[in-house]
């Protein structure tokens, strides 16, 4: 009886213990295939991740370069056309400067425009700077006196710091005769032939 009972407790015994083994197996197996799975996903996941960093740094890269061009090509822009102020100012402003605050030069501009000066025509104005009305005065009324006389007057100007303007009395239209104006003439008419002299490769 005792054997019998042991035979089959041992048997039970070796039933659950297979049984357990089997279901053990079974969750390790499942555990196994779930961790795959997620290894799987992780990596996937990594990959686009990876991938997402390669495509900004790309960009960041591309960005960063045009930007460098772009700053690259401004600057040597911006030095370029200081070059060019820098010699068309050597080559136009200081001599015309200069010339313009001479009072016998503006005499001989005024006394050449005034030999064509047309009688019949409206009163006209001469201003020039404040600083030289006198002189010029002085000058112009010998030179010119019956050019003066006959419609054109001389006037001084507080807001002409050198060469002159001339103007009909009603203030219908107005030229000047100044630095800045024949700079900025002279500086277009030059400006092209610096460019070709200072950086055209032949």
């Amino acid at each position: 009886m005792d054997n019998k009972l042991k035979h089959l407790t041992d048997k039970l015994y070796q039933e659950g213990v297979q049984k357990g083994k089997e279901a053990a197996d079974e969750i390790l197996a499942e555990a196994n295939q779930e961790a795959a799975e997620l290894v799987k996903a992780a990596e996937k996941k990594a990959a686009e991740i990876v991938a997402k960093a390669e495509k900004k740094a790309a960009e960041l890269k591309d960005t960063t370069v045009s930007d460098l061009q772009m700053a690259s090509d401004q600057a040597k822009e911006r030095l370029k056309s200081e070059m060019i102020s820098m010699v068309s100012g050597k080559v136009i402003s200081e001599p015309i400067t200069a010339a313009m605050m001479d009072v016998t030069f503006i005499q001989k501009v005024i006394e050449t425009l005034l030999q064509n000066w047309s009688s019949s025509s409206n009163a006209m104005e001469i201003r020039v700077p404040e600083a030289q009305f006198e002189t010029l005065q002085t000058q112009l009324s010998s030179a010119v006196k019956d050019t003066l006389e006959n419609g054109l007057t001389l006037k001084p100007s507080a807001s002409l710091h050198n060469g002159f303007e001339i103007a009909p009395s009603d203030g219908a239209f107005k030229m000047r005769f100044t630095n800045e104006d024949f700079d900025a003439y002279f500086m277009d008419q030059l400006r092209p032939k610096v460019v070709e002299l200072l950086f055209d490769k032949k």
